[in-house]
């Protein structure tokens, strides 16, 4: 159960590190 709550946390941390980078690239093009 730990596992996979550690997974699902980096999973998020990964998705909205995604989203801010398409952010900031979508402003700056």
């Amino acid at each position: 159960m730990n596992k996979v709550c550690t997974f699902v946390m980096l999973v998020n941390y990964y998705y909205i590190f995604g989203l801010k980078k398409a952010l900031v690239t979508a402003l700056f093009l």
